[in-house]
């Protein structure tokens, strides 16, 4: 189709967003580049488990979700200046936080769920498909709550369009990038809570429902958290995108 992916989502100012967002992942080097990074988690560390005699994936999954989580806190920041064409079209903050969270969700999810069972299978572990997926889930929908809250609350500095993915930015305030890296980081980790608790007991008893507890439990936890996360990043969106246009502007 010509639409290309807009002709995916639905024709809505959610959907377009979303489509939008999800077009950039295939077509931007700078966020396809993550996609890349997945798998080569996937490779690195099957290579290296065997090298060591034995492969032990079983943080890969987990690992992916986090990583495609944080990076999300950049999606704004990836704009760049072209953040003006969502202060001025008719789209609210709750529209543009769902819009861009189910772009990367559409991408995300399929991802996640096959790089865990993957992992799970070379490690010739079968059966701890639902629980390493229930983490795998809960750390990206959670971490995705937590990115749309932080997109709309920092500007971090990314490279521009067009420009190298490896070249970095400044936006002076070095010290305060590394803190909200670093805490949106623990975030993530501390929200997937019952999970690592539901995996401990599980480890303890050896009892395999624990891991389908954890699977059902991550999902839904996580996608409560992801409810929380859009509904107050869409908040701060309506209360605050020109001072982050001003932001995003400052970035050199």
């Amino acid at each position: 189709s010509a639409l290309g992916l807009f002709s995916r989502f639905p024709a809505s100012p959610v959907g377009a967003v979303a489509a939008r967002t999800a077009t950039y992942y295939f077509k931007d080097p700078r966020l396809n580049l993550n996609l890349l990074v997945a798998p080569g988690f996937l490779v690195v560390f099957w290579f290296v488990g065997t090298a060591n005699g034995g492969a032990s994936l079983t943080m890969v999954g987990p690992l992916v979700g986090w990583m495609l989580a944080w990076q999300s806190s950049y999606s704004v920041s990836y704009d760049n200046t072209a953040f003006a064409l969502h202060m001025t079209a008719p789209v609210t903050g709750l529209q543009d936080r769902w819009g861009r969270t189910l772009g990367m969700v559409a991408i995300f999810v399929p991802l996640v769920v096959v790089v865990s069972a993957v992992a799970m299978l070379l490690q010739g572990t079968p059966g701890g498909i639902p629980t390493n997926l229930g983490a795998s889930m809960c750390m990206l929908l959670a971490g995705l709550g937590v990115g749309a809250c932080v997109s709309v609350r920092y500007a971090l500095p990314v490279a521009a369009p067009g420009e190298s993915p490896w070249k970095s930015r400044k936006n002076n305030s070095g010290m305060a990038n590394m803190l909200i890296q670093f805490v949106t980081s623990l975030l993530i980790v501390g929200l997937a809570l019952p999970v690592w608790i539901l995996l401990g007991v599980g480890a303890l008893t050896g009892n395999p429902v624990f891991g389908w507890m954890a699977l059902v439990v991550g999902c839904l936890y996580g996608g409560a958290m992801l409810w929380v996360g859009v509904r107050l990043g869409g908040a701060w969106y309506d209360k605050r995108a020109p001072e982050l246009y001003q932001d995003l502007a400052r970035i050199r």
